[in-house]
């Protein structure tokens, strides 16, 4: 079972996410995991041998886990009882409310690595811009942002190294600023930049070698899965149709996301020295999102499946060139309905949403 530790008390919660980058041309990215409501479950199978551990929330009625280091720490956010959204720490049993910015009320967070250190955003009722936090030892910090001390940011992903990315507004006003992509490396704040005029983009993932994914906008304003190598961008390429994303990358340099494809169906895809595949979608919905990947390939996500008006979002994961319903994985005595996978690490351990007595929590799930 999972204690809680006492939150602070704040306002009402706003829709999280980078303006443009938090639920771009429908990419779903942004901290708020699909749910939908409950639909039949298959029969039972011989393959329903992973137990699902409910996360919980502060107090309140919804939690989501977005994250997961090698140790099984999981991070994301709940809501407390009043209904405020927090950024949140899951190891070990208990839940822990990982605390807000000075000034600021509410939090969320999107990244955590091996030794600990959580990053993410922090933002206030007033007060409705972003900003970047590192959490480290207990004690929160501010990141900075490319608009100076009163600029606006969020931090996505933070590597072993302690080198964290995510995006920040050029100035001080969002509504009159562009979104950059930024990387913080020792208290440094560098401008990763976009495609050549484009105007936006967000870094969504970091690892150990410094290889950065993320989105950048064309000049058309389409959205394009990119890669940041030693201060260069690369465009990544698509799946036939107009926009893509790039949501997680490997150890050995294998890339995650999601790619609009020639019908207008969007489909997760992994990118490999050069070459992008289509990982595939169900049939009638054709829509499929990837959102991480761990060193033996095992891929992680969502996917729609149903057709209107019965469609639901399920828990995915791809291994051995095929899809799987983790909810085919799980003994549905439980009570879960698992519909987005956000995390893997090495060790097969699985973090995401699912629903459970009615509301959305987030869930840990242990392949074998």
């Amino acid at each position: 079972m999972y204690s809680v530790r006492p939150a602070a008390k704040g306002h009402r919660v706003r829709d999280w996410g980078v303006r443009t980058h938090g639920l771009v041309g429908g990419w779903v990215i942004d901290g708020s995991s699909p749910v939908s409501p409950r639909t039949p479950r298959r029969g039972k199978s011989s393959r329903r041998v992973c137990t699902v551990t409910d996360l919980h929330t502060l107090g309140g009625s919804s939690s989501g886990a977005l994250a997961i280091n090698e140790s099984g720490e999981v991070v994301g956010w709940a809501l407390t009882p009043a209904g405020v959204r927090q950024a949140v720490l899951w190891r070990v049993g208990e839940v822990v409310a990982v605390g807000t910015l000075p000034g600021k009320t509410r939090g969320q967070a999107w990244g955590i690595n091996d030794p600990g250190v959580i990053v993410g955003a922090s933002s206030g009722y007033a007060d409705q811009s972003d900003r970047a936090f590192v959490w480290q030892g207990g004690v929160m910090r501010e990141l900075g942002a490319l608009g100076g001390s009163a600029g606006s940011g969020s931090a996505s992903a933070v590597n072993n190294r302690g080198q964290i990315v995510g995006g920040s507004f050029t100035g001080t006003d969002p509504l009159l600023s562009d979104h950059h992509a930024v990387l913080w490396d020792h208290d440094t704040i560098v401008d990763l930049g976009t495609l050549p005029e484009g105007n936006e983009s967000h870094a969504w993932r970091i690892d150990d070698a410094g290889l950065v994914v993320g989105v950048a906008q064309e000049a058309d304003g389409t959205d394009q899965a990119v890669l940041w190598d030693r201060g260069c961008i690369r465009r990544l390429g698509g799946l036939g149709g107009v926009s893509s994303v790039a949501s997680a990358v490997s150890a050995s340099g294998e890339v995650v996301g999601a790619a609009y494809a020639t019908d207008g169906s969007c489909h997760a895809f992994l990118w490999r020295d050069g070459s992008m595949t289509d990982l595939g979608a169900p049939d009638r919905s054709r829509q499929s999102w990837a959102y991480d990947i761990n060193d033996a390939g095992q891929v992680v996500g969502s996917a729609l499946v149903g057709s209107p008006p019965g469609v639901t979002y399920r828990a995915v994961l791809w291994q051995d060139g095929r899809m799987v319903d983790l909810n085919d994985l799980t003994d549905q005595a439980q009570g879960w309905e698992l519909t987005s996978a956000r995390g893997i690490n090495q060790r097969g351990q699985i973090a995401g949403t699912g629903l459970t007595g009615g509301e959305a929590h987030g869930f840990l799930l242990q392949l074998h």
